[in-house]
């Protein structure tokens, strides 16, 4: 699990080698979680969309210290980025 997608200078960290990693194994859709919906998670979002991924933002796997900044997030990352919003729980496998 990578927690943040940022390097030190601030750069992405799909400019870097976990691109090259995620496009090795086939990969086509991330799926996201954090503690700042509408910081960390937002930005890697549009970052991933940005390097042709899909992208899933699990909602419920976020976190906010402001409501109403994350509903603005998510309501951006849905109509505007393109990420598909989805519960963690939806995304689980049966057992």
């Amino acid at each position: 699990m990578v927690n943040d997608f940022r390097h030190e200078d601030g750069e992405q960290l799909l400019a870097s080698p976990l691109e090259l990693i995620l496009r090795d194994l086939e990969i086509e859709r991330l799926l996201l979680a954090g503690t700042a919906t509408e910081g960390s998670v937002t930005q890697s979002a549009v970052d991933a969309r940005e390097h042709g991924f899909k992208v899933s933002v699990l909602t419920d796997a976020c976190a906010t210290n402001d409501e109403r900044l994350e509903r603005i997030a998510l309501e951006y990352l849905e109509e505007v980025v393109g990420a598909r919003l989805e519960r963690a729980q939806s995304t689980s496998r049966s057992q």
